[in-house]
């Protein structure tokens, strides 16, 4: 079961839903028909015609849409947004809009910081919104600071040391939606105030 970590008002991180601690499990070994080591898993063999798409996750077993159906009228579930997908075209219809969903492919996919950046600053969107696919310990802090609330963390996580992860960092050196200002900013900030102050001598 996979963990979700939400951030309240004052944006500390709680677990909201899943095990209260996932420890990971070292990877075993295992001959391909117990699904690498979970015998009760099946396997499934997908072979992809010339000109097919590999089909996408079932999102709305997950709880929500893919943003492409979203925007088409199926709105009877909150949108996930993929890599490819405008955040843009969330532009005036996000009014009642609870949850927003933004998915992260893999580890080393970082456009979703982006998205989620848009989201909060260019759109103004105030409701959740949830980190959802390859979500890993080490990209909590910077999603938090990018205006992610929520984090629906891939399996294995322990959940307990992802709590740990919103404070790994005492300083930050970019900026981000959380208001932070980069270390060099506020060092520059600080120059410039004690130049001005020796001119008033």
């Amino acid at each position: 079961m996979s963990v979700l970590i939400k951030l309240d008002a004052q944006r500390r991180p709680f677990i909201a839903a899943g095990e209260a601690s996932a420890p990971v499990v070292a990877a075993t070994k295992a001959p391909a028909s117990t699904a690498h080591g979970r015998g009760d898993a099946r396997i499934a063999t997908y072979v992809k015609k010339p000109g097919e798409q590999k089909p996408e996750k079932d999102w709305r077993a997950e709880g929500f849409v893919p943003l492409a159906d979203w925007l088409g009228g199926e709105r009877n579930q909150p949108p996930v947004l993929f890599p490819t997908d405008d955040p843009l075209s969330l532009d005036g219809l996000l009014a009642g809009v609870a949850v927003i969903a933004v998915d992260f492919p893999k580890f080393s996919d970082g456009r979703g910081l982006s998205t989620a950046a848009l989201l909060r600053r260019r759109l103004g969107y105030a409701g959740e919104l949830r980190a959802v696919g390859d979500v890993a310990r080490d990209q909590l802090f910077q999603m938090a600071r990018c205006g992610f609330d929520a984090f629906q963390l891939r399996a294995g996580q322990d959940a307990e040391d992802a709590l740990r992860a919103f404070t790994d960092f005492g300083e930050v050196y970019q900026s981000a939606t959380d208001g932070h200002a980069p270390i060099f900013r506020r060092r520059a900030e600080a120059v410039a105030a004690a130049e001005r102050k020796a001119k008033k001598q």
